[in-house]
Order: C-alpha cells, then sequence, then structure tokens
C-alpha cells in the first residue's frame, strides 16, 4: 500500500510540474496515431444475445523515444449494429459522488485501464472502476471515472442512425500524454465473478518492470445479477466491424481504426415469443375510429441465458373491411423522406397534419419511454399518385432517434391493409403501441358487418432463420350492425322554375353509411326538361372514354362527398361532357371526376351515361354506367353525389304548369333497387304567348288514281327562349271533299313491324313527308309518314317518324272517320319542345292517304282546327285551305245581239 501511495504522490507532483511549465512542452503532434492493429474489440462469450462482458482496448504509436507526441482530446468507439446495453438495470452514480469517489458499489458496471506517459522512460499504468451515471436529460447513458486520481472523464453512450451503440469521450483533460486504453464493460455487474475488482477504492497501479498491485476490491454489488450487455443476436459468417476515432489537443486530423468481433453463433438458443394486440376504438362497424395496435416482445431477464431476438421484419394485416377512410383526406397532409430525415441525426420536420398515429415504445435499454408518432409519407416534390403507401415511425427521447420507413398495401379490388416493416433496428424492446387517430376523420373505418375479425402478423427476429418466425393474432368485435337496406335520398330541380326560361339543374342523391354503397343511377327528366344542344359541340371517342373531352363540350360540374361517418370528404371540379352517342343511346356524357384528396391525386375517374330520347314525349333518361367503388384500394364509400348542369343558355324549363316530377332509380352494389322522386313544377305558365302560324293548301289536279294531296305548315314567330309556350294537342278536321282513301287505310303497316323497323312496312303504307326545325338542334328532324294499324283501334293511326342528329320522335296522330265521312287526325301527345316551324306534307300517287270528293278548284275549303299550348291555352280556328294549280277561269267577250225586229238602215 506505500508504495502505491508514493507511485500516486509521484503522479501528482509531475502533474504539478507540468502545470508550471518545469517540464519540457510536448512537441507539435506530427505522428499522432493509433498503432496499426491494436485495436481490439472482443467479448467473453460469442454466444449470441448473450450477456457478456465487452472489452476495448487500443494503443498509440510511440515515436523513437516512446512518445506518442500529443496529449488525447477525444475518443469515439462505435460498436456493431447489435451490441445493446441496459443501463437502467444498474444503480447509478452522481456527479458529486463520482467527484469524491463515493459511488454505489453497486453502480460500478467494468473497469478501465489506462497508461501513462509520465516522463521519457516512465510509463505507469493504473486501473480504475467505471460507474453508470445518472445521465442528464436527453442523453442515453454515461459511464463515469477517475483514472489514478488525474483523469475525471465521462464516457457518453448514444445511438447512431444506424442504430450502433456509440461511446464517446470528448475533451479529455489530462497532464500526460495516454499511450494505451483498455475499457472492460460487463455483462452482468452484480455477478459475483466481478466482486474482486468492485469497490469505490478500487484502483491498480503498475510501474514499468514491476508487478501491479490493486486495492479496494472485493467487495459484493449487493443485489440480485441482472443483465446489463447484450451480444448481437443476428448469426453471421463473417465478423462484425467497430470503429474507432481519436484526436488529439494539437490536430484537428483524426486517427481511425477498425477492429473485428465475432461471428456470433448459437441463434437458435434465442427466444423469440412476440404477441399482438389490435382493437378499435369504436365497434361501430362502417364507423371511422382510431385502433390501437400493440407489439410486445417480452424479454427473458435471466442473466445466464441468451437474451430474447430482436424484431427484424414485421407484417400486419388487418381484417378484409378494415379500410382506408376518405373521409381523413380533409386537412391531411404528407411527409417527405427529406423531412424525415432518414439516416441521419436531423430532427424530424414532418407537418404536423401528416401525423395519422401516437406512439411510444418501451425498451429495457431506456429509463423511459420513447414517444413520437407514426407520419403517412409522400415523394420528394408532389402529391401521393397511388400505392403503396409510405408511412415513417419516428420515436425520440433519451437521445435516442428512431426513424423507421414502413408500407401499406392496400388490396386494389377489396381494400384489404397490409402494414410492413422491414429491417427494424436490432435493438431491445419490450412494447410498441400505436394509437392510430380517431374521431370523423380517422384513417381507418371499420367493416360493413358484424361479428370477430382476426388480425394475423409475420414477425420475423434478426436470429432468423436459426429461429423461428412468429405469426401471432389479435381478434376484435364489430357491432352495430342494421339489417340491409337500401333507401338513399333524391333530390332534383332547377335554379329558377320559370316557365320556358333558362336554368340550371341540380341533381343530388345520398345516402347513409348503413345503406348499401351506390352501384348506378337512372335519372328521368320531367317532359319538356331538356337541353339546348346546338351550340354545344359534342365530345368524341375516344376522348370521351380517355376523360379528355375539351371546354366547348362541358355543360355541368360534379361535387361528390366520400367516405364514412358524419364528416366525408368533399371532392370537387369534377366536370361533365356532352358526348356523341354512348350505349345505344343518342348522346352520352363523360363525367370526369378528379381524385385529389389532401395529399393524394390518384388522377381521375371517367363515368360515362347514356342519354335516351323518348320518341314520343322527348323525356331525358339519362343511365349510368356502374359506378367504380376503389381506386388503388382506397374504397369511394361515396355518401352523396350532386351534379350541376350550369352552362349557360342551357338547360331549360318545361312551358307546361303542370306538377311533374324527376324520377330516378338507383341500384346498390348488392343489386338492391330503390325508386326516387322529386317533385318538378314550373310557374308563371300564364305569361307564356301562344301564337303559332298554320297554313294549309292542297291541289286541284286530281283523279281517282292518284287521289288528293295536303301540305300543312305550322309556325311560330322567333321570340326569346321563355316567352312562348310550346305546343301540346293539335286536332284537325279534314273537309268531306278531302276524305281519307280507305284503300290505302287497308294498307296500313302493322305495329309489329312499325315498332321493330319502319324501314321494313309495306310501301303502301308510307304516304308522305315531314320536317321539322327546331333551336334546340343544329338540324332539321325529318322522315317519313306511316299509316300505323294497332289491333285495338279502328283506324290505323298517322306516325310521321321525325330524325335528326341522332334523335327520334314519332308524332303520332289518332284517325277517326265520321258517320258523315269527316276524317280527323289528333295529335294528343306533342312534345314540350320549341318548334320553329313543322312541315307535312301527303302527295298524290297510287297509295295516297287522301282522295278527293268534286272538283277541289270549285269548292271553298276549311280545315276546323284546335291548338292547345303546354300552358292550358287554346285556339279554335278555321283554318282555309287553299287550293293549287287549278285552271284560271277565262272571261267570255259580250257582242251587241241585232234584234230580229229592226230595219236595215236605209241606203241614201
Amino acid at each position: 500500500m506505500m508504495r502505491m501511495s508514493r507511485f500516486t504522490g509521484l503522479l501528482v507532483a509531475v502533474a504539478g510540474a507540468l502545470a508550471c511549465g518545469c517540464v519540457m512542452p510536448v512537441a507539435a503532434q506530427a505522428a499522432f496515431a493509433i498503432e496499426p492493429g491494436s485495436f481490439a474489440v472482443s467479448t467473453s462469450s460469442d454466444q449470441a444475445g448473450a450477456h457478456a462482458d465487452l472489452t476495448t482496448s487500443f494503443t498509440f504509436q510511440p515515436n523513437g523515444g516512446g512518445s506518442v507526441e500529443a496529449l488525447l482530446r477525444n475518443v469515439q468507439v462505435e460498436l456493431p449494429v447489435g451490441f445493446a446495453g441496459y443501463p437502467t438495470a444498474v444503480q447509478t452514480c452522481t456527479p458529486a459522488q463520482l467527484a469524491l469517489e463515493a459511488c454505489p458499489m453497486d453502480s460500478q458496471i467494468g473497469t478501465i485501464e489506462v497508461a501513462f506517459t509520465a516522463a521519457p522512460g516512465f510509463s505507469p499504468i493504473t486501473v480504475a472502476p467505471v460507474f453508470n451515471m445518472a445521465p442528464p436529460p436527453g442523453e442515453t447513458a454515461v459511464f463515469g471515472f477517475i483514472a489514478g486520481k488525474l483523469i475525471v472523464a465521462n464516457i457518453v453512450i448514444s445511438v447512431t442512425p444506424e442504430y450502433r451503440i456509440r461511446a464517446t469521450v470528448t475533451n479529455v483533460v489530462s497532464p500526460f500524454e495516454i499511450t494505451r486504453q483498455s475499457l472492460t464493460l460487463w455483462g452482468v455487474p452484480a455477478d459475483p465473478s466481478h466482486d474482486a475488482q468492485r469497490g469505490r477504492e478500487f484502483v491498480c497501479n503498475q510501474r514499468p518492470g514491476e508487478e501491479r498491485e490493486c486495492r479496494g476490491g472485493g467487495h459484493s454489488a449487493g443485489q440480485n445479477p441482472v443483465p446489463f450487455l447484450v451480444n448481437p443476436g443476428q448469426c453471421t459468417a463473417a465478423p462484425l466491424a467497430a470503429n474507432l476515432r481519436v484526436e488529439s489537443w494539437a490536430s484537428a486530423e483524426p486517427s481511425m481504426s477498425e477492429a473485428k468481433v465475432g461471428p456470433f453463433t448459437g441463434c437458435e438458443r434465442l427466444g423469440f415469443d412476440p404477441s399482438i394486440t389490435v382493437a378499435p376504438e369504436q365497434t361501430q362497424a362502417i364507423s371511422p375510429t382510431g385502433y390501437s395496435v400493440d407489439v410486445r416482445v417480452p424479454q427473458n431477464p435471466e442473466p445466464a441465458e441468451p437474451a430474447t431476438a430482436d424484431l427484424r421484419d414485421a407484417v400486419l394485416r388487418f381484417p378484409a373491411g378494415v379500410v382506408l377512410s376518405p373521409s381523413a383526406a380533409d386537412g391531411l397532409q404528407a411527409c417527405t423522406e427529406a423531412q424525415v430525415g432518414i439516416g441521419s441525426e436531423a430532427p424530424v420536420a414532418c407537418p404536423v397534419a401528416s401525423k395519422i398515429a401516437e406512439a411510444t415504445l418501451t425498451t429495457p435499454a431506456l429509463s423511459g419511454q420513447l414517444t413520437g408518432g407514426l407520419y403517412l409519407g409522400g415523394p420528394p416534390s408532389g402529391p401521393i399518385t397511388g400505392g403503396p403507401y409510405d408511412v415513417y415511425l419516428v420515436l425520440a427521447g433519451h437521445g435516442v432517434l428512431v426513424k423507421i420507413k414502413g408500407e401499406v398495401q392496400a388490396d386494389p379490388v377489396t381494400g384489404q391493409l397490409t402494414t410492413t416493416f422491414d429491417e427494424n433496428p436490432e435493438l431491445p424492446f419490450s412494447d410498441l403501441h400505436l394509437q392510430l387517430l380517431g374521431g370523423s376523420r380517422a384513417p381507418l373505418a371499420n367493416p360493413a358487418s358484424c361479428g370477430s375479425f382476426e388480425v394475423t402478423s409475420g414477425l420475423t427476429p434478426w436470429s432468423s432463420p436459426l429461429a423461428p418466425d412468429a405469426a401471432p393474432l389479435s381478434a376484435f368485435e364489430i357491432t352495430g350492425c342494421v339489417a340491409p337496406r337500401f333507401a338513399p335520398s333524391f333530390t332534383a330541380g332547377t335554379t329558377s322554375n320559370q316557365a320556358g326560361g333558362y336554368s340550371p339543374l341540380s341533381v343530388t342523391l345520398s345516402r347513409e353509411d348503413t345503406d348499401q354503397g351506390l352501384a348506378g343511377i337512372t335519372v328521368k327528366m320531367p317532359p319538356g326538361l331538356v337541353g339546348t344542344l346546338a351550340h354545344v359541340p359534342l365530345c368524341g371517342e375516344p376522348q370521351a372514354a380517355q376523360g379528355t373531352c375539351g371546354a366547348e363540350s362541358q355543360i355541368g360540374e360534379l361535387t361528390a362527398g366520400a367516405g364514412p361517418g358524419p364528416e366525408p370528404f368533399f371532392i370537387k371540379g369534377g366536370k361533365v361532357f356532352l358526348t356523341g352517342p354512348y350505349g345505344g343511346a343518342p348522346f352520352g356524357l363523360s363525367v370526369v371526376v378528379p381524385e385529389k384528396a389532401g395529399p393524394f391525386d390518384l388522377g381521375s375517374e371517367v363515368v360515362r351515361a347514356s342519354v335516351n330520347v323518348d320518341p314520343h314525349t322527348a323525356q331525358l333518361t339519362v343511365s349510368s354506367q356502374a359506378l367504380p367503388t376503389i381506386k388503388d384500394g382506397i374504397p369511394f364509400q361515396v355518401k352523396t353525389v350532386n351534379v350541376t348542369i350550369n352552362r349557360p343558355e342551357f338547360t331549360f324549363n318545361p312551358t307546361s304548369c303542370e306538377p311533374l316530377s324527376v324520377t330516378g332509380e338507383l341500384t346498390s352494389i348488392e343489386g338492391t333497387g330503390a325508386q326516387m322522386s322529386s317533385h318538378f313544377q314550373a310557374t308563371n305558365c300564364a305569361a307564356l304567348a301562344f301564337k303559332p302560324g298554320f297554313k294549309v293548301a292542297t291541289s286541284g289536279r286530281t283523279s281517282r288514281a292518284g287521289g288528293a294531296s295536303l301540305a300543312v305548315k305550322l309556325s311560330f314567330p322567333s321570340a326569346p327562349q321563355g316567352t312562348q309556350a310550346n305546343i301540346a294537342k293539335v286536332k284537325v278536321d279534314l273537309p268531306r271533299q278531302l276524305p281519307a282513301r280507305l284503300t290505302t287505310l287497308q294498307k296500313a303497316c302493322v305495329a309489329a313491324q312499325f315498332e321493330a323497323n319502319p324501314a321494313g312496312c309495306p310501301a303502301a303504307s308510307l304516304i308522305g313527308h315531314a320536317k321539322a326545325i327546331t333551336p334546340i338542334l343544329p338540324v332539321p328532324l325529318e322522315g317519313p309518314a306511316y299509316f300505323v294499324s294497332h289491333g285495338g283501334e279502328a283506324f290505323p293511326s298517322l306516325i310521321v317518324v321525325l330524325q335528326g342528329y341522332g334523335v327520334t320522335v314519332d308524332l303520332v296522330g289518332a284517325t277517326f272517320i265520321s258517320k258523315a265521312g269527316i276524317t280527323s287526325s289528333t295529335f294528343k301527345t306533342v312534345p314540350d319542345v320549341p318548334v320553329g316551324s313543322f312541315e307535312l306534307t301527303l302527295p298524290e300517287g297510287k297509295y295516297s292517304a287522301l282522295a278527293a270528293n268534286g272538283n277541289l278548284c270549285r269548292s271553298k275549303l276549311a280545315m276546323p282546327t284546335e291548338f292547345v299550348a303546354q300552358n292550358g291555352m287554346t285556339i279554335h280556328q278555321s283554318t282555309k285551305i287553299s287550293v293549287t294549280g287549278c285552271a284560271k277561269t277565262k272571261k267570255t267577250r259580250q257582242t251587241k245581239s241585232r234584234h230580229r225586229g229592226a230595219s236595215k238602215p236605209k241606203r241614201k
């Protein structure tokens, strides 16, 4: 003991001499470097996961005089991935206790050996205890020691971005050149095998050429042995690399070295028995809700046995029915990889609105939990354009920053979710808890059906394949289901109900979460509610199918609310385009719905619809194709759809003020149908004018073989839309001189043939031709007139087939012949659309519609006529029939006749 005291005193004296400048100053550092091959890292066992002692040592390269030519300033050692420690398992020492060399004996975790160059030729060695210090806030762990009463230093433990344990000593203050250092940390500090080196006063000194003398050891830790260090749990064929970096006070140029340790074996001995627990906050079916996810990996506390294997890969599969909720997109943002700073120690700069879950992690390596969150990831620039969807798990605390990238794969057909985190840090943890955000904007929604649902997993340890994987399960219940139903709501109408006036048209349909999903929509407009096509270029194919129609074809807009819960996400900016023929109809719609929601831009969805025109009433029926229900694994879960046809001067109201309705038929994805109706009624019809012009003519040149002809022309004055009532009904009585030709009536086309194809009707049934001009179409409507026989009618009907621009309109006139031989035609249903003019010609011929009684040129012909407007106004008139082709009457020359009794003039 006396020799040790003299040795310590000598070191103190030399230190004083250095302080006063009595010793030659160290020369400027020129060759300060680590002795090649001296850096070594070793463990007392190569068993994977063992709680082995760990020793790191290195020597500085001396010059010819034995000096290392510099004073040590900084030391940094990075252990291979997989090494871990449990500082919280051991008692701690305070800085004050360390300064007084009064640290608790059960806080000692190892020893450090330091060799000095006290003077030329004099290089003593000292061995001192290393203690587990109480770390300051924000630090992972700190180890402290006092070597030879001269060096008081802290070894600060941190975790690198690669999740390697890093030990750093900064700004070493030493009066001597340190020539060698060896640090040994005990795998199980309280193990009795370390008692000989345990004690607050434990110290070993050794002078050159003499044996080492130690004192102060021989104490028990006074507690049960618990693990402190853990070997890597991965078995590899090659050893692992550790790195050393040192710097001197004389220069910032570092000296670096690498050492190998391992390989480690025996991975099959590592236990791995994880469990998962997944549960929704609310069990209500279909409801958006938060979900809690716990992954637990019980740690083996036995010091004599290998530790639990660390989790490498994790796959979590939610049951079918748990889906991403579009409602979550409102206000949601994405975080880029640069903002996360994967692979760096930079602080996380993700937007607050990109967080989708709170996260905590409990690990035996720290005294408290790591906290953070799960963030939705996005590309470096621009929106998210499809799956799989990136997520970032960020956890921080106690000087540790964990950043892990994962992905969520949504099945493109079912929406089933699979979350994967590969290559997780090889660090121990006992519980990872994620609490996905809840409320109406929750990222997940419950299944639509009730019952028990099972979450499956695939968890792979770093000890794989020598140790088996695990596939724990978790089940939860979904409740609150109601009987299957489909009771959507439906409203439709124009903004202004002024009869005949232009007005935007709005159609809205909605459903509740408990309703079955929408699959198809058919809407039938009331008679007279139509649009002006004359100035709308039709979008052709393939543009209509691709959703690339030009603005000139746009007639409206669409807004849709998607997602379950009380606050669906509203997608705006949908566009409705009028197209050419589609689905067998003369017109179609191309509805382009942008799929932009929050940070997502999944492109656009094109929904096609056919637009049919009723041939008798000109009513429009719009029928959609099957509606899309999912895109890139995200179910649309459409709650409401509004289509507004708002092109200026396009849609206009009927000129009838009778109560009408917009009807609809909605179908669900389960095949259920729902008939819908929305009241519609125009107003102020009485203000509409009704002044049709009507002219009729026939030819006076008739014959028994050729019959008679008739030409009629109905016209309306040119006036602004919404000022004139359209015609609803026409009845005409032909004069007795122009009866229906019975031989032609007998040649009428049967109704079945006419309905199948009028072109197949007998030639004798084709009796005339008609032409109508309407301002709502860019071309006239024209076509043949037929006599058509229906089984229940006494006389064939006169049907005028008008065609043009893909539209077909059948004007049906009921024929009646009175006992007095008067033929009348009544057109009871005339479409409520504006007409500029209508012309019908019934020519003479072998199968003329009319015969002639007597000489028409000598008759005064008139046609009793009744016009009924859509607003109820009625006009009765007798329309004069002009007769053409008659011979002009010759005027006879009058001469004075001589009276028989008159005498001749006398000759003179």
